[in-house]
């Protein structure tokens, strides 16, 4: 009987999170992203990705384990803002120093951004 009650209860656990995964954060694929004529595949190294764009990023944050408790940094997230030509903005992800997650946002006509992979 216990058995049976772990098992749905660990069912609805899957499916509320799947859910709710499905609502967060923009699409990210496991495609190379490109911005500004250059390519960002998953796995490159940080030192890579700061000499193909020619620059250090315009802001760069810590990624916690759990925003409620910041002792255990797991890497970090940089961001690089587009110019005129270009506007959209480059966001990668590090883990161990290497990218695990790269998208872009283009802002839109009325202030809201919109992600694409």
């Amino acid at each position: 009987m216990m058995r049976r009650i772990g098992y749905w209860a660990g069912l609805s656990l899957l499916t509320a999170t799947a859910a709710m995964a499905s609502t967060m954060g923009p699409l990210v694929t496991d495609k190379p992203v490109s911005w500004h004529g250059n390519t960002i595949r998953l796995g490159e190294a940080d030192a890579a990705v700061r000499r193909d764009i020619g620059r250090y990023p315009d802001s760069a944050q810590p990624l916690y384990a759990n925003d409620s408790d910041p002792r255990y940094v797991l890497g970090e997230r940089w961001m690089y803002l587009g110019d005129k030509a270009d506007p959209s903005v480059l966001w990668i992800e590090f883990t161990h120093r290497r990218v695990t997650r790269a998208w872009t946002e283009s802002p839109a006509a009325d202030g809201e951004s919109q992600a694409s992979p």
